[in-house]
């Protein structure tokens, strides 16, 4: 199994939808972020190439929109967003009026079986409460000879250390006023100038302080975190009979990223 570093108890499920309903995911929304994630990434390569021009695409764990955007005109037709924070789908449904938006658990999709030919699940499958049960999720939606694009953290990364430090004091700081406002004057602005801004200045993506405020919450305060190895995601796959097109360690090994394709029956 994949290790999950767990905040607040039996209590972590409410938790993790209750940050996205106060902090959502909206950290990188400039077009210079958006054209470097395209450039740049295992799914941008697939946008790009025009991967499900034909049959519905879902977004699981859609936020307030940041795939959406993405995507050529032909595939924003098909497509539908799923979340599973009534906030985030609030704020995603101002900034795209008559957007298709379901909300619901990653881990019990609210979809039928064989319903969707690209699924997206982008950095969600870590903090949802059984990412086992979520991948086996993704798998019955996905018709056959279609496609599912998933990024998780990886345990090899440097990051998961970084969380094993920091994370347990940014978790309970983070749940105050004061604790917040110590944050965003110590280990914040440290982590800002270490690793996020020469990060993004590498991949031509400058991050305002404002996102790089709202990711470093996600990042280090968040209440559910699971990390992977890249052997486990391949068994999983073979148990789901899914085959492994693409498999890339992106952003220097902090994510790995899948594309998985669902054989045509016979």
């Amino acid at each position: 199994m994949p290790e999950c570093i767990q905040r607040g108890g039996s209590s972590a499920s409410q938790l993790v939808r209750a940050h996205y309903d106060r902090y959502g995911f909206y950290f990188a929304e400039s077009k210079s972020a958006r054209a470097a994630f395209l450039r740049y990434s295992q799914l941008g390569q697939l946008v790009r190439n025009g991967e499900s021009e034909q049959g519905p695409i879902i977004d699981v764990g859609c936020g307030e929109g940041r795939i959406y955007r993405l995507l050529s005109e032909r595939q924003c037709l098909r497509y539908l967003g799923l979340d599973l924070s009534s906030g985030v789908l609030a704020r995603a449904q101002r900034l795209l009026p008559g957007v298709p938006l379901l909300r619901g658990d990653a881990g019990a999709l609210p979809i039928r079986s064989a319903a969707a030919s690209f699924v997206i699940c982008q950095g969600v499958l870590h903090h949802t409460e059984d990412p086992r049960r979520t991948f086996g999720e993704l798998a019955r939606v996905t018709s056959a000879g279609g496609l599912i694009q998933l990024s998780v953290y990886n345990r090899r990364a440097m990051y998961y250390y970084l969380v094993v430090v920091f994370g347990w004091l940014s978790f309970h700081l983070a749940r105050t006023r004061c604790g917040r406002a110590l944050l965003a004057v110590t280990l914040f602005p440290f982590l800002y100038v270490l690793l996020l801004e020469p990060a993004h200045l590498l991949y031509g993506a400058h991050m305002p302080v404002g996102g790089a405020w709202r990711f470093f919450l996600d990042q280090y305060a968040h209440p559910r975190v699971w990390f992977f190895r890249g052997r486990q995601l391949c068994r999983w796959a073979e148990e789901e009979g899914l085959e492994v097109v693409a498999f890339d360690a992106e952003l220097a090994g902090w994510m790995l990223s899948l594309v998985l394709r669902k054989p045509d029956r016979v």
